[in-house]
């Protein structure tokens, strides 16, 4: 992908997608060599090109070792000679990611989708969009009673079950939101698919590719998802004003708790990406270990501060904070779901 743009790093980071979607990061001579490495080249060749565009002397030795001791552990290139292109490396796989991942839109599908809704994201749109979106709020909070359609509902059950109805198209078009705002900042989007987020069923967006676009367009692209959440929103409550059915506004008071849900970042909700790219650090968990082995006395903790050391002074503060915030709050949530998980089985069972 290139050069992380907007980088919290001090030294400049390459980003490289592996034919499995995993990202990586790497060091500009690392990133030089594996954009030289053509399957044609041979060490000396590669050495060469290496050379002139890095500006020191490269040897061919010297790209053996780094082919054979970095870019292939990292899976970036494979052995010479290995018939199959599958790497053999490991992979991101934490305890907050999604399992069980299905594609619902194909990378083709999503391309037409994010196409279609491109143009939404136009400035004078988003002005519009926004300012509509405050006009309505005012108008439901202060004037009509936000909680008068959801008490209407709650006293007919049928009318819950299509507001129940209504957030699984609202959960989709939320996907759409960061795949046309990638696609508008000049990357290319991926799949739209979906997964296990610890027990609960989750949607994503693959858009990788905005790695390589300015930190603007990362940005943009993380507040897609929130963005058309408030379109949704608009839309239901234009349903109401034309039907004056309730259920179409308890749909627009919920969406507001979905949307300040999106925005925390304890976990990988939009939140997380958010603050992610105004920081600078693409993987704010990665950081976790070195910050806390960094307030321990020793080694190990002179090591992880090394580590931390590489980031600019801003984005350390920024995910110092981060993390001496919300780790607590995530072993808090996981502790308090796990002690939960049998009441809420049973309760899902009876109520299917």
């Amino acid at each position: 992908h290139g050069e992380y743009q907007g980088s919290g790093f001090t030294e400049p980071k390459y980003i490289a997608r592996r034919g499995d979607g995993q990202v990586v990061q790497l060091s500009r001579l690392l990133y030089l060599v594996a954009s030289s490495v053509d399957g044609v080249r041979d060490t000396e060749s590669i050495a060469h090109r290496v050379s002139a565009r890095f500006g020191r002397e490269v040897s061919g030795e010297n790209i053996r070792f780094l082919v054979e001791k970095k870019l292939e552990p990292l899976g970036v290139t494979v052995p010479e000679g290995q018939e199959s292109d599958e790497v053999d490396a490991p992979r991101s796989d934490l305890l907050l990611a999604l399992k069980g991942h299905r594609v619902i839109f194909d990378e083709r599908r999503t391309a037409r989708i994010a196409r279609t809704f491109a143009w939404l994201h136009r400035p004078v749109v988003v002005l519009v969009m926004m300012a509509a979106a405050v006009a309505m709020g005012v108008w439901l909070f202060a004037f009509y009673g936000a909680i008068e359609p959801v008490l209407e509902v709650l006293d007919q059950p049928v009318l819950f079950l299509i507001v129940f109805v209504l957030t699984v198209p609202c959960l989709l078009f939320h996907e759409f939101g960061p795949a046309s705002a990638g696609k508008y900042g000049g990357a290319r989007p991926g799949c739209i698919g979906c997964g296990l987020f610890l027990i609960w069923p989750s949607m994503y967006t693959d858009v990788t590719d905005v790695y390589r676009i300015g930190r603007g367009g990362r940005i943009r692209t993380d507040l897609g998802g929130v963005y058309f959440n408030v379109v949704f929103m608009l839309g239901m409550a234009g349903l109401y004003f034309a039907t004056g059915e309730p259920f179409f506004l308890a749909a627009v008071y919920l969406g507001h708790f979905e949307i300040l849900e999106q925005l925390m970042p304890a976990v990988r909700l939009d939140g997380y990406y958010i603050l992610g790219d105004l920081a600078g650090v693409p993987d704010l968990y990665g950081k976790i270990k070195p910050i806390l082995l960094g307030l321990v006395p020793g080694r190990k903790g002179r090591a992880a501060r090394k580590e931390v050391a590489g980031l600019k002074k801003s984005a350390r503060t920024i995910v110092a904070t981060w993390v001496l915030t919300m780790v607590p709050l995530i072993i808090g949530e996981m502790a308090y779901a796990l002690w939960n998980l049998p009441r809420i089985i049973a309760t899902m069972v009876r109520s299917m």
